[in-house]
């Protein structure tokens, strides 16, 4: 009885006292401190951390295979032979393995098991977790569906290929792919491929539109070069024939290439004297060839004198404008090519440093404008001028009209004095006669052409003025534009911000109109000068920039938007039409006021009539309305409309262009305004005197 009582207690007793002292979850919670007893779950994974911290030799690589099924147990086996399952059969890092503790679904091991192809989806597909890497393309290997033999075959197949088109034979290390692209295979023939490609983008290069100056003339100057080999120079007085035995054959040859036939009267008459070395004054209308009439001298002079780049410059042509400059260049480049001469332009807004380096090498030729020669005269180092042998001073009197005066004298101080100088100019005044003895010997060759005539203009040109008030000036411009928009016209105005206005206002009017100033880059001054030269037809509006110089064929009417500063002037922007014996016609625009100005024009030998208008058929334009919907036109307006005020008040001829008989309202209501603008100060003390 006791022992069996003693029996039924001990059980009882037993569960209470083994939870309290001994077994093997006594041990656990002994070895471990509470908090981690307590976090210690039944299913939990004890990790490496833990494990060691319990001190249990057990290593947790153990518990993971026998949690895990016999399959999966072989993506963190050892490393495998090398195939396309390398990259599952990688060994993870060490902190990674809970990721492949977790259970996996029975499907995605036998996908771990097959072969897979090696692609950027791999990671995702074997159940990782992890996002994909970006890995570098790697270089297609020829395998696969592509045999050796086929790969010889197309090798043999592409060697005869090109022994049939006259080609070299492939580098048998050169395939071709699935694409059909060909794969270079030895790194000896990559060179080859560069050298290649180097050649095929030499090819692809090709003269753009935007071309530096220099390349633009010489591209001018080889299309005008044409193989006359049937031509005749004729028999008349003023044949280029009569030359012969003066002039070189490659000289002859290059004027019957361009198709000069005859001799103007300025060439007839300047060309032998200065072929004999002395020193010439010829004065000339605009037009009549003074250009071509020093350039054959200056080549001839240069190659009797067998000059080399080494003696550094022997001839200097001084323009006013960059623009004349480069026709002056255009001109004597086939020539100077025949003659192997050497030649360079040089004028402001282009690289200074890139010039001075060709000065240095030797040029025999410059071409350039006062400014700009003058800065390398002071400032370049080895720039030899010592052996120079002629000067040219190419429309002299433009020069002195632009404010080189001053430039010019400290040129003459610099350059030797032996030397043979040549001054052409179209007109004969103070200035020019105040020059002359400066820069040429004592008694000079004087040649003055159609100085006994009546009228100082050519006898091609139609002419006629138009009296029209201030504020229907922009209606009847853009009806003449419209009347003549298949013909070539050059539309002159005093300042920079009114060729600016006009260009945006005609525009806006759906009238197609083209500008050119000075305060243009000397890029977009050459591209405007080439594109409207090589037009049939357009309107230009310009300044003054472009009314000396330019030989632009086919220009057949000129209108003078603003009025010339004095008779020479309006000659000279009249002369850019009827050149070299063709007709044209120019328009003045004068107002009511200002009609003193025809008798002073005729006192200068320029007659011209008057032209009526018929105000009913002009289109009378609301400017106004126009600015109201145009803030940008508004703003040019006003600067427009202060410019305008000033350039009138800088006119000489007072006594015609008075400031105070000027209506400054109807000025500006001819700008779209009802009252004025602006203030323009020194306008309204001139208007008070």
């Amino acid at each position: 009885m006791n022992e069996g009582g003693g029996d039924k207690k001990k059980p009882k007793k037993k569960p209470r006292k083994r939870g309290g002292n001994g077994g093997a979850a006594k041990t656990v919670k002994q070895q471990l401190p509470q908090d981690k007893a307590e976090r210690v779950a039944p299913h939990h994974l004890i990790t490496k951390k833990r494990s060691a911290e319990n001190g249990d030799n057990q290593q947790p690589k153990k518990t993971v295979k026998q949690q895990l099924p016999q399959d999966k147990t072989e993506r963190v086996a050892p490393p495998q032979p090398q195939d396309k399952t390398e990259r599952v059969a990688r060994p993870q890092p060490q902190n990674k393995t809970e990721r492949v503790a977790r259970p996996q679904p029975q499907d995605k091991t036998e996908r771990v098991a097959q072969p897979q192809p090696v692609d950027k989806k791999c990671p995702a597909e074997n159940g990782d977790g992890q996002k994909p890497k970006k890995r570098k393309p790697r270089k297609k290997k020829l395998g696969g569906d592509i045999t050796e033999a086929k790969q010889n075959i197309d090798v043999k197949k592409k060697e005869t290929e090109k022994t049939k088109a006259g080609e070299t034979k492939s580098n048998p290390g050169e395939r071709r792919s699935n694409t059909g692209e060909t794969k270079t295979v030895v790194t000896g023939e990559k060179g080859e491929l560069v050298k290649k490609r180097k050649k095929i983008f030499k090819k692809k290069k090709k003269p753009k539109e935007n071309q530096s100056t220099v390349e633009k003339i010489d591209n001018q100057s080889t299309v005008e070069l044409i193989d006359n080999s049937n031509f005749d120079f004729g028999n008349s007085e003023r044949s280029f024939k009569n030359l012969e035995g003066s002039i070189s054959p490659k000289t002859l040859r290059v004027l019957q290439q361009l198709g000069f036939k005859e001799m103007t009267e300025i060439q007839a008459k300047a060309i032998p004297k200065l072929l004999q070395g002395l020193d010439l004054r010829g004065t000339a209308k605009t037009g009549s060839g003074k250009t071509l009439a020093f350039t054959i001298p200056v080549i001839e002079l240069m190659s009797k004198l067998n000059f080399m780049p080494s003696q550094g410059t022997g001839v200097v042509i001084l323009s006013p404008t960059r623009e004349l400059s480069i026709q002056t260049r255009d001109v004597l480049a086939p020539f100077a090519k025949a003659h192997s001469l050497t030649m360079e332009l040089i004028i402001g807004g282009t690289n200074m440093k890139t010039e001075a380096a060709k000065l240095r090498q030797g040029v025999n030729i410059i071409v350039a404008t006062p400014g700009r020669f003058l800065d390398h005269l002071r400032s370049t180092k080895d720039f030899i001028f010592k052996n120079m042998a002629c000067l040219v001073l190419d429309e002299a009197d433009r020069i002195l009209d632009t404010g080189f005066e001053h430039d010019l004298k400290k040129i003459l101080q610099h350059l030797p004095s032996e030397r043979q100088t040549i001054l052409f100019s179209a007109t004969k005044d103070t200035k020019t006669n105040a020059l002359a003895p400066l820069a040429l010997k004592a008694n000079p060759v004087e040649v003055d052409v159609d100085s006994d005539k009546n009228e100082a203009t050519v006898d091609g040109l139609e002419q006629a003025y138009v009296v029209c008030p201030i504020e229907k000036r922009v209606s009847l411009l853009c009806r003449l534009i419209k009347e003549n928009q298949d013909k070539k016209v050059m539309i002159f105005l005093n300042s920079v911000w009114n060729v600016k206005y006009y260009h945006h206002i005609l525009n806006c009017l759906e009238v197609p109109v083209s500008l050119l100033h000075g305060r243009l880059s000397q890029n977009k001054r050459t591209d405007g000068f080439f594109t409207f030269k090589n037009q049939t037809k357009g309107t230009l509006l310009c300044t003054d920039v472009g009314a000396r110089g330019w030989d632009i064929k086919g220009i057949d009417l000129i209108i003078q938007f603003d009025p010339p500063s004095d008779p020479m002037e309006y000659i000279h922007r009249v002369g850019r039409t009827a050149r070299a014996g063709d007709s044209g016609s120019a328009i003045l625009f004068l107002q009511p006021h200002e009609t003193n100005f025809i008798s002073y024009m005729k006192s200068h030998s320029v007659t011209l009539p008057h032209m009526d208008i018929s105000w009913r058929e002009v289109e009378e334009l609301q400017v106004e309305e126009l600015n109201q919907h145009d803030e940008h036109l508004s703003n040019m307006g006003k600067k427009a409309y202060r410019a305008f005020l000033r350039s009138y008040m800088a006119l000489p001829l007072k006594s015609i262009f008075d400031p105070s008989k000027l209506d400054t309202l109807r000025v500006a209501r001819a700008y779209g305004f009802n009252k004025e603008p602006l203030k323009v100060r020194l306008f309204r003390k001139e208007k008070r005197k």
